[in-house]
């Protein structure tokens, strides 16, 4: 596109990027020139690879979960906390690529952050910062289409230079930081430092769990023995692994770990605690963190630490996206080539429905009630620890009560154990509002709820979800049976979130549809003709 847009040539002044300048140039559909975008890529790799693999961080901090390319969330998200840059760590979690289009302008915007403010900007790597994921999932299409593949190379090496997990220092506690989640091969948080992070992934590694194991599902803990539950094959992304209340335990225990805080997962209302099954807990284990909106008709979210406690900033689709007014240079040519892309867009949606809904009808009854259970399914965590009926139009936590419950983390991990205990910590309470956002102070601090997603809308990809339920999840709580899982060719089901993307579906559904040989036609003819003789 560098014959497309116009190109800027941006340095910094007196040692500062001005991102005034930047996101003004961005939202016009600009790009940058690229030996600016070179030099900008080699010192923020340079100071990338200065950092320990562990960072150890202390202050507040705000923490961000997946982007995926979605460049208008990333600035409202930053406008709205904006009041914390100057007093916070701002901590993201990785994935900032693919899926979405803006991926150039989010990297090169977060690599900006990261130069003003080296101290306080820390960007963790996520299981997309990767040439394998990347070459599959759009980014580097989009670095072609924009730059050059000499860019994208660029900005591989400045991938694996990412830390890949970080160590929070808090008045509660330490929290574990990093983009997945824990390993088999992971007993103490030191042995992070011991891996060589400036490679490609590779499976049954420590590298590649933390940046792909997912925590074990909630159908999984409301079953007895979930307390047992160490490691499990993760049978729904296919490679790594799914880990439990036992490894969660040990870990805390063997590192003084008080919360585990993630991404990778893409969750209803942006953020989700995690239980591992202890719903008598007094507050989670652990949370999920998603910041990208409407990836799958959810919210985003930001958590704020303080050092009162812990806070929540939920966020719907940007409205951002509508001041973009991109300047063409050749409009004639870039509306062909959009042209191109649509058609295509429109031909594997034409292919998927052709393939999916062409079905027998037995078979779509089949799916709808299977959709229909795993959507009840989303509801066993809020159920479970709240034991009461989450009302649909409350659009966050639940109830104050529950809201409150959610908020708090306490100081010592033990106090955990009993209801009775509860954290010194002030809790803002929040009115939410379908229509407008609704602000409480406290202590000079807002927490802001922003929209109304309604009802979750069920999408493609929710209807071809039971074509994925095959795989026994059954498997031993050792390494040695987790080496034998089934090496893939792509790690297909790579998704932030929990369903496979339209791509993978497509692919997965032509692999397994097989055309009739030409003696299975005959008996089908024969079959037909048979009956409609005897109609006849």
């Amino acid at each position: 596109m560098a014959g497309l847009t116009q190109q800027l040539d941006f340095a910094p002044t007196n040692g500062i990027y001005n991102l005034t300048n930047l996101r003004t140039h961005f939202m016009k559909g600009g790009c940058l020139s690229q030996p600016s975008l070179r030099t900008l890529i080699k010192t923020t790799t340079t100071l990338f690879t200065k950092e320990t693999n562990l960072l150890e961080i202390s202050r507040p901090s705000v923490v961000f979960g997946d982007l995926h390319g979605q460049y208008f969330d990333l600035l409202s998200q930053l406008d709205d906390l904006a009041k914390f840059t100057e007093t916070h760590n701002l901590i993201f979690l990785g994935d900032y690529v693919d899926r979405g289009t803006f991926s150039c302008e989010v990297m090169i915007t977060l690599l900006c952050l990261k130069a003003n403010y080296p101290k306080r900007v820390f960007l963790l790597r996520g299981n997309h910062e990767s040439r394998q994921m990347t070459e599959s999932y759009g980014f580097k299409a989009e670095c072609a289409w924009k730059y050059s593949d000499s860019i994208y190379d660029l900005f591989i090496s400045l991938f694996q230079a990412l830390p890949i997990a970080a160590k929070l220092h808090t008045n509660f506690g330490d929290f574990f930081l990093c983009h997945g989640g824990l390993s088999p091969s992971m007993k103490y948080v030191g042995d992070i430092n011991g891996v060589n992070r400036f490679v490609e992934p590779v499976q049954n590694t420590l590298l590649f769990d933390l940046l792909w194991a997912d925590p074990i599902s909630d159908e999984k803990t409301s079953q007895d023995g979930w307390n047992l539950i160490e490691y499990e094959r993760n049978t729904e992304r296919r490679c790594s692994v799914y880990f439990g209340y036992k490894a969660v335990d040990s870990f805390f225990n063997e590192n003084c770990i008080e919360l585990l805080i993630r991404a990778h997962q893409c969750v209803k209302n942006g953020i989700k605690g995690l239980y591992f099954g202890d719903y008598g807990l007094a507050s989670p284990l652990g949370y999920t963190v998603f910041s990208a909106t409407n990836y799958n008709c959810n919210q985003g979210a930001a958590l704020i630490i303080e050092e009162t406690g812990l806070k929540v900033r939920r966020y719907s689709e940007s409205t951002l996206k509508y001041m973009y007014d991109p300047v063409l240079i050749n409009g004639v040519l870039l509306g062909t080539l959009v042209i191109i892309k649509n058609c295509e867009n429109l031909l594997l949606d034409i292919i998927e429905s052709t393939l999916i809904y062409g079905e027998d009808e037995e078979l779509n009854q089949k799916r709808t009630q299977v959709v229909k259970h795993d959507d009840e399914m989303l509801l066993v965590d809020t159920s479970k620890v709240h034991k009461k009926e989450e009302k649909e139009e409350n659009n966050g936590w639940g109830d104050l009560e529950s809201e409150e419950k959610e908020r708090n983390i306490l100081k010592m991990r033990k106090l955990r154990k009993t209801k009775k205990n509860s954290n010194k910590a002030k809790v803002i309470k929040v009115e939410k509002s379908p229509e407008k956002v609704e602000h409480d102070e406290e202590d000079g601090f807002t927490v802001s709820f922003v929209g109304d997603k309604g009802e979750n809308e069920k999408t493609r990809e929710e209807s071809t979800k039971a074509l994925k339920k095959r795989i026994s999840s059954s498997c031993k709580d050792t390494r040695d049976v987790l080496l034998n899982i089934e090496e893939s060719g792509t790690l297909s089901n790579s998704v932030a979130t929990e369903n496979p993307t339209q791509q993978v579906d497509l692919k997965r559904i032509r692999e397994e549809i097989r055309p009739l040989s030409l003696a299975e036609l005959r008996e089908e003819w024969k079959a037909m003709n048979k009956k409609s003789q005897k109609k006849i």
